[in-house]
């Protein structure tokens, strides 16, 4: 349930940063480009409680094809706000990258996908 969760506030609060950096870069607006920065790092932080049920859960890793973009799309995001802290302008990247991850993510919750694990037995 926790994962489920997770992943729609994740895929919620990339949306929500998008559009306001979207607008942010339209008004020139240093403050809304930080508020959209912090909506990506909550958003990062909901996505990484999602992960951690899918490598750390009670049975075995999920290395499914869906748990590994998932995976993927969390590592854009990770990079792209390291990228902003160190450098404003770099963030106007999430403009693709947000809405990318947030296709990911609810891609994962609504596609049907079996879980796959490392375990042979």
């Amino acid at each position: 349930m926790i994962h489920h969760f997770s992943l729609v506030l994740a895929a919620v609060l990339y949306m929500v940063s998008a559009g306001l950096l979207y607008y942010s870069v339209n008004r020139s607006s240093a403050r809304l480009q930080s508020v959209s920065l912090g909506l990506a790092v909550a958003g990062g932080v909901a996505h990484a409680v999602a992960q951690y049920s899918h490598w750390f859960g009670p049975a075995e890793p999920d290395v499914g094809l869906m748990s590994l973009l998932s995976l993927c799309a969390f590592t854009i995001v990770v990079l792209l706000v390291s990228a902003a802290v160190s450098e404003r302008r770099l963030f106007a990247a999430g403009l693709v990258a947000l809405p990318i991850a947030t296709a990911v993510l609810l891609l994962e919750f609504f596609l049907p996908h079996q879980q796959f694990t490392t375990n042979t037995h």
